[in-house]
């Protein structure tokens, strides 16, 4: 029996990736990021079925989250929360995260989350023992774009 093992040349390698944020049309290369992840929940709808003992389900709507840690040595987010507090307006801003591991034959991805919103995050920091400081960035977003996928390997949604 063949088994469909995945060629090691097509895994991404987890360090080649690029952020961009892009604050009120100003757009920032965040390579002080060490690691990013934005995930999308789909709420599952029961619907009950006159005649039936099995609860039925549909798809509902989605939310979108993201995480990720930076090394604390840029003050774009600090002044982000600034201009929110001095003004009562929140600034759009979307985030680009593009994969691209050219030892792959996986090829390029990019993921434009859009309408993105901070839960909020560090003002001011010291540790008199750590070698670097880091940041944890967290929150929302409203929509996603995906203009470059991956290539196709067996098949296609």
């Amino acid at each position: 029996m063949q088994r469909n093992i995945m060629p090691v040349n097509w895994a991404v390698s987890g360090t080649e990736a690029d952020v961009f944020f892009t604050i009120d049309g100003e757009r920032y290369h965040v390579m002080s990021m060490t690691k990013f992840k934005a995930e999308v929940k789909i709420a599952i709808d029961k619907v009950p079925v006159l005649g039936s003992r099995m609860e039925q389900n549909k798809y509902g709507k989605m939310s979108g989250s993201f995480s990720g840690t930076a090394h604390y040595n840029s003050s774009v987010m600090r002044e982000y929360y600034r201009k929110y507090k001095d003004t009562g307006r929140m600034p759009n801003v979307e985030i680009q995260v593009v994969n691209e591991d050219e030892a792959s034959e996986a090829g390029r991805q990019t993921v434009v989350l859009k309408r993105c919103l901070f839960e909020g995050g560090v003002l001011s920091q010291f540790d008199e023992n750590a070698t670097h400081l880091d940041e944890e960035i967290k929150g929302v977003f409203g929509d996603f774009e995906i203009p470059d996928k991956f290539n196709a390997r067996g098949g296609q949604i």
